[in-house]
């Protein structure tokens, strides 16, 4: 990793190329936004603008076919490399940048693109005692289903914040 972040380090044209690549590759979505992330770090946010760009596209190509999480990331860790530059206290980054991840999963970036009755309806066959534990909430009036979209959501923005959080601490460390 090392080699690969000081090579894209000698110049734009290479840390947009490693962003660009690293973004279009599935499951390589965190090196693009923490190279972004050190760009930012390094040169600020201005000149830093096309490797942003780079890692952004794809990442965003990612999420129209589905996947928010690459872009979510992405900027995620831009937003607290940002904080981090100009304020230089790991605490104000981290906690703009948990506001920012409950703000996207409080507007529904994270909601599962399926149907989650029938995941549900699956876990009722698999087991008794959660074919139960179903049923008493939905004798108490909750929807079990908006109850799974929920945890699905918080669960993948935590994810998310994780992952956001390990980019800029691995920008931060090169």
């Amino acid at each position: 990793m090392l080699p690969v972040a000081r090579w894209s380090m000698k110049g734009m044209p290479q840390a947009a190329l490693v962003a660009l690549v690293a973004s279009a590759v599935p499951w390589l979505f965190w090196f693009g936004a923490a190279i972004a992330a050190l760009v930012t770090l390094r040169k600020g946010m201005a000149p830093a603008m096309p490797v942003i760009v780079a890692a952004a596209v794809p990442a965003g190509w990612w999420w129209t076919q589905g996947d928010p999480i690459p872009l979510a990331t992405t900027l995620l860790a831009l937003l607290m490399a940002i904080v981090l530059r100009s304020r230089m206290r790991w605490g104000e980054a981290l906690i703009l940048g948990s506001l920012a991840g409950a703000a996207m999963i409080q507007l529904g970036v994270f909601l599962p693109k399926a149907d989650t009755a029938l995941m549900l309806e699956q876990l009722r066959q698999s087991s008794s005692e959660v074919a139960a534990m179903l049923d008493e909430l939905a004798a108490q009036g909750l929807d079990a289903s908006r109850l799974a979209e929920l945890v699905i959501s918080g669960v993948t923005g935590l994810v998310v914040m994780l992952a956001a959080v390990a980019c800029l601490a691995l920008a931060r460390s090169l």
